[in-house]
């Protein structure tokens, strides 16, 4: 799952999410940062990785409840062996308001790095006492940041007709039922 959405008019919302600048080395940008525990988890078989039992339970879903991490644990989907090598062509928001969610108990994405990349984007910051999940453990403040977000959206934008929450709609910059896809295209 990609918490980064962006919706029509170009705004973006990044909750614990990764936001490199356009021909950024990720991996070189991350590496100036404490590493997150949950990378040494991260094993590569055939050209895609997915964490280790330990990690995901410990590194990545940490705040969870264990029995629901387990879940999330089984059904992980694999990342592309190139997700940390691949650049990004254009960035919304060097151009676009920005809205960003930092988890402070991050395993996954160093918090340090989320405030960095949070910072150089300008976006609307909130910080949540959480781990790298917390669109599942936090959602009340997840929401509120994401509704702060559609209010500045349409405020600045003014209502559209037929706005609805329908699967694959984008709302504020999310997509309800989908997920984003780094090329721009939102997917269901």
């Amino acid at each position: 799952m990609n918490p980064s959405a962006r919706n029509n008019r170009g705004r973006r919302r990044h909750v614990a999410a990764r936001a490199p600048d356009a021909g950024e080395d990720y991996a070189a940008l991350a590496s100036r940062f404490p590493a997150p525990p949950a990378s040494a988890g991260l094993v590569y078989a055939d050209g895609f990785g997915a964490l280790t039992e330990d990690a995901f339970l410990n590194d990545f879903a940490n705040g969870m409840e264990p029995a629901q991490a387990r879940v999330l644990y089984a059904v992980q989907g694999r990342v592309s062996e190139t997700l940390f090598r691949d650049r990004a062509t254009a960035v919304a928001w060097r151009s676009k308001p920005a809205w960003y969610a930092v988890s402070r108990q991050d395993r996954t994405i160093s918090p340090e790095l989320q405030r960095f990349m949070a910072g150089r984007m300008h976006a609307t910051t909130v910080e949540i006492d959480s781990g790298h999940l917390s669109l599942v453990t936090h959602p009340e403040e997840v929401t509120r940041l994401i509704v702060n977000a559609v209010q500045a959206v349409r405020q600045s934008a003014g209502p559209r007709a037929g706005d609805g929450l329908l699967p694959g709609r984008q709302v504020g910059g999310f997509v309800v039922g989908g997920h984003h896809d780094p090329a721009g295209q939102e997917q269901q």
